[in-house]
């Protein structure tokens, strides 16, 4: 009878290639906080720690769903200073910004007039609320009744 003999070599080059091919840390680290999958870019947007969706990728991160200055039209992002420039303008702190840059105020330089605010039916003919449609209300004879007919916008 013949007696087969495995060489211990085969049997460490068989232990080595199974190390290779399956290196012990073969998983890749599930993320448990945005901050573990943010790359080093700003302007990319913010991404997101959520290994229970299916989107993620393996560590468990959702890349951005939009870039950073994606807030409003018209902002710029600047990579150098991670920030954003540009974008609408809000002259008089209404709350709202002016046409001209992508808002509807109608007169930027103007707190008292911007939508939302009541329409007064004034002998100036202001357009208080920026809707050109909405009457207003005045009393010019004061018989205690409205005017039929109001001009609530002047072009300036």
């Amino acid at each position: 009878m013949t007696r087969v003999h495995h060489p211990r070599w085969l049997l460490a080059l068989l232990v080595l290639v199974l190390i290779v091919l399956f290196p012990a840390n073969s998983r890749a680290q599930v993320c448990t906080s945005d901050v573990q999958c943010q790359d080093a870019s700003f302007c990319n947007g913010h991404e997101t720690c959520d290994p229970r969706n299916r989107a993620a990728d393996a560590r468990g991160c959702l890349a951005a769903y939009s870039t950073a200055c994606a807030v409003e039209e018209g902002f710029v992002c600047d990579e150098a200073s991670r920030s954003c420039s540009g974008g609408p303008v809000d002259a008089d702190h209404d709350g709202e910004a002016s046409i001209g840059t992508g808002g509807l105020d109608c007169d930027d330089n103007d707190p008292q007039r911007a939508p939302g605010h009541p329409e007064i039916c004034d002998a100036d003919g202001v357009d208080e609320d920026c809707n050109t449609e909405t009457p207003g209300h005045r009393d010019a004879d004061g018989d205690g009744h409205d005017d039929v007919a109001c001009v609530n916008y002047i072009e300036r």
